[in-house]
């Protein structure tokens, strides 16, 4: 697991965009589900697909991964 902060960061950028888990895994391509596991915590993504959600929801990735969103 990246740690306890990336999967509720993940959420809160992507409700903050209005989007929806499917528009964000049609836009990464890959499965809802692979998604819907990465913002629950049960799985976690390679760098390569950090570096691409940090850029369709416009922040770094130290604010995905290191910010706590209260």
């Amino acid at each position: 697991m990246v740690n306890d902060y990336f999967p509720k960061n993940l959420r809160f950028c992507r409700l903050q965009k209005g989007l929806r888990q499917e528009d964000m895994a049609n836009e990464l391509h890959i499965t809802r589900q692979a998604y819907c596991n990465y913002e629950n915590g049960q799985r976690t993504p390679s760098v390569d697909i950090i570096v691409a959600i940090a850029g369709l929801l416009d922040v770094s990735t130290d604010y995905l991964l290191c910010n706590k969103i209260q």
